[in-house]
């Protein structure tokens, strides 16, 4: 009995080396947690790939299932400052359960550009205050689901839920889930211009998940929200030095200014209009915290992303009050 324990320890210890060397392979334990949110910063050190998944539609080596969740509430905010005048910052809230925990995520794989992105852990099925070893094997598929983002080359891009948003279905096209819209983004796009050009050439899958629209911007001053709607994807391109999106599906209702049916779209738009998309990275957080939603489900992070530095600034909790500041190495466009 003795030999027995023996040797099933020696295989536990030989299994426990071997997932230690694949975390480290990818980078996972570089793992730290910085706030009681909990929020957890990662730098992955290794390539996800990414570039071969979209060659073939298959995930590569051992993935987590990703949870999904009933939309109950319409809640985020998202806004580009785009003046020629002052740095380029894309603003961000991200309202939902209050109980996810969230990662900030730094990758740099093979075939794409260096980015940071933020991922709510729930859906990684994280939802305690502690992440083991063995936990962390499931954060080999962090980098599949990024919620907002910026790449080196200073494209930035946020998610929205929307009501009624359906995604193209061409048969001639690979299909994208709602998240992996944003890492193809983050990963290829040097501009707004080059990311609505990749997602032209993709499907986008909202069944199971969550409808979405995005608002991308770049550091040359211009910006566009991409829907899906009715099957086909539309781009509406920033008119004035910024854009604003929340909740709905702007290309249906096309507000004309600060009229829309929603408060926190008013409410930035308002703002943004008044300083003719020039702000500062401490004007850009008032104006997340004047749209931060309390109650059942609250703004869990904003971040301001600067576009033209690479310096990132995040609030936990809607404690304005406690501004984390991490930084993004830029690339200049040649």
């Amino acid at each position: 009995m003795k030999k027995r324990w023996l040797v099933l320890g020696g295989v536990l210890a030989l299994g426990t080396i071997g997932l230690v060397a694949r975390l480290l392979s990818r980078g996972v334990l570089s793992l730290r947690r910085i706030d009681e949110h909990p929020l957890y910063v990662m730098r992955y050190a290794g390539d996800y790939g990414f570039d071969d998944y979209l060659k073939s539609g298959i995930y590569p080596g051992e993935t987590a299932a990703v949870r999904t969740q009933a939309v109950v509430n319409w809640g985020c905010t998202v806004f580009a400052t785009l003046s020629a005048d002052g740095e380029r910052l894309l603003g961000r809230n991200f309202d939902w359960y209050a109980d996810h925990p969230s990662l900030l995520l730094f990758t740099n794989p093979k075939e794409g550009y260096a980015s940071v992105s933020m991922v709510d852990l729930w859906y990684l099925d994280y939802t305690g205050d502690t992440i083991g070893l063995f936990e962390r094997q499931a954060l080999a598929r962090a980098p599949y689901l990024p919620f907002d983002g910026m790449n080196e080359m200073g494209v930035g891009v946020g998610i929205m839920a929307v009501p009624g948003g359906n995604g193209q279905r061409d048969p001639a096209m690979r299909t994208l889930d709602n998240l992996e819209v944003v890492r193809l983004v983050l990963d290829y796009a040097a501009s707004v211009e080059e990311a609505i050009e990749l997602l032209q050439g993709y499907n986008v899958r909202f069944e199971g998940g969550v409808p979405l629209h995005y608002l991308i911007a770049d550091a040359g001053g211009h910006s566009a929200v991409i829907e899906y709607v009715g099957g086909e994807m539309r781009v509406l391109r920033n008119e004035q030095s910024w854009q604003v999106s929340t909740n709905f599906i702007i290309s249906e209702e096309q507000p004309e200014g600060a009229t829309s049916s929603c408060r926190r779209y008013n409410t930035a738009y308002h703002k943004l209009e008044d300083n003719q998309g020039l702000m500062t990275g401490a004007q850009a957080l008032d104006l997340l915290a004047d749209t931060a939603q309390a109650g059942d489900f609250p703004t869990i992070w904003s971040a301001v992303y600067n576009l033209t530095s690479g310096e990132i600034s995040l609030v936990m909790d809607r404690n304005y009050e406690k501004v984390y500041t991490f930084q993004l190495k830029r690339t200049t466009n040649p």
